[in-house]
């Protein structure tokens, strides 16, 4: 079994790097013993795709309500909001 091995990115200690949970996208967590500094080596970029967005949007723009979307998609209707309003100011709505 092969070992992941784990820098801190602030004090850039290899050693006594402990696992503390995920993100809620799914990232695992890690805490530096030395400097006590939470951190995620690899986040994800993103929790949903791309093809979600867009369904969550086309939902939207048909006449749905936020919390509808939400439910439908199961997701926060804030995503929702928050995706249009980011189309809306770029002008793409």
């Amino acid at each position: 079994m092969e070992q992941e091995i784990i820098k801190c990115p602030r004090c850039s200690s290899m050693s006594g790097q402990w696992k503390v949970g995920f993100t809620k996208a799914g990232s695992q967590r890690y805490r530096c013993g030395k400097c006590r500094k939470n951190y995620t080596p690899d986040p994800v970029k993103w929790a949903y795709t791309e093809d979600e967005r867009k369904q969550a949007l086309r939902i939207l723009t048909d006449g749905a309500t936020g919390r509808a979307v939400g439910r439908a998609m199961n997701m926060s209707k804030a995503n929702a909001y928050r995706w249009s309003k980011e189309l809306a100011k770029k002008g793409l709505t």
